[in-house]
């Protein structure tokens, strides 16, 4: 009898270390995740931002490259001598028709259907067109 009782201690010693082996294995592992899952958090956040600057400055650069190009479009449309000539015809007929001496109301009226002194139609064309 006392073989038996000897076993069957040896068997609860045996699953109680195989017991706490597991938690401990438990522990272990949740510990290595959790330190595993911060160090992978901060690594995916600092390098999203970093790309994101980068995006943001490539971004700023194409838009600053974008309006010097349109920029440089609208002054060399500005200092064409049909433009000029159109718009200094135009500052001409609004003096002869005393339209800076009117209010915004009444030139809102009188320029309902064209919208426009229509002093030059081929530079009208030509802008329309550009």
């Amino acid at each position: 009898m006392p073989s038996f009782v000897r076993l069957r201690g040896d068997r609860n010693l045996q699953g109680s270390l195989v017991g706490a082996g597991a938690v401990l294995a438990l522990i272990v592992v949740t510990i290595a995740a959790l330190l595993s899952w911060r160090i992978a958090r901060r690594y995916l956040e600092a390098d999203a931002d970093r790309r994101l600057g980068d995006a943001a400055q490539r971004t700023a650069a194409l838009v600053a490259l974008y309006l010097r190009e349109r920029r440089s479009e609208i002054e060399l449309l500005g200092n064409s001598p049909s433009v000029i000539a159109a718009a200094e015809a135009g500052e001409t007929q609004a003096a002869s028709r005393k339209l800076p001496l009117q209010s915004i109301p009444q030139l809102e009226e009188l320029m309902a259907s064209t919208r426009s002194l229509d002093v030059d139609p081929s530079t009208d064309a030509y802008l329309r067109l550009v």
